[in-house]
């Protein structure tokens, strides 16, 4: 909410161990991510927008690390996933069309982005697009659609040891409306 004018971390006496003031002139509205044992993420957004489009990267013990902007030069990012997987955090987002209104059943991909724990930097960037999956399928246009079947969600993010990650996806088709 925009009225929250601070964060703070409490031990378990409920003393602060750090506090940090936001919404003092701009007003954002935050909302928490996810966290692991030493480090937790906060999304913030303008209320005018729809999605978060920056990232706060919080240490338990010391407050404020880092913050960093989900934005990309081609495409409107979504976040949908985050993972801790030792010393990098693991971004997983949709990628729609970039200046369009964000509609759900218009995904043209996933992007996977990874994040030094401790300083919040962006370490690597890399993207899947329904293009990536021929000629093992075929689509009918940019958003996934294989004809006569219907369109491809991911289910899950599997991370391997090796850095890499596989991705589940399930068949639907849109149901028509009434």
């Amino acid at each position: 909410r925009m009225s929250i004018k601070s964060l703070a971390v409490l031990d378990g006496a409920l003393n602060i161990v750090w506090k940090k003031e936001i919404n003092k002139v701009d007003k954002f509205l935050y909302r928490y991510i996810n966290s692991d044992k030493s480090v937790f993420l906060m999304g913030k957004k303008n209320p005018k927008q729809k999605e978060i489009d920056h990232i706060e990267l919080y240490d338990f013990e010391k407050g404020y690390i880092s913050g960093f902007d989900l934005k990309d030069s081609k495409y409107n990012l979504v976040l949908d996933e985050t993972r801790f997987v030792n010393d990098k955090i693991i971004l997983y987002t949709l990628l729609h069309t970039k200046d369009k209104k964000i509609v759900n059943d218009a995904i043209l991909g996933y992007a996977k982005i990874e994040v030094d724990k401790k300083t919040g930097k962006e370490l690597n960037r890399s993207y899947m697009v329904w293009d990536d999956l021929k000629p093992n399928l075929e689509f009918k246009d940019e958003f996934g659609t294989i004809e006569k079947y219907g369109n491809l969600y991911h289910q899950d993010f599997v991370n391997l040891e090796n850095g890499n990650s596989i991705l589940i996806l399930e068949g639907y088709k849109k149901a028509s409306t009434s």
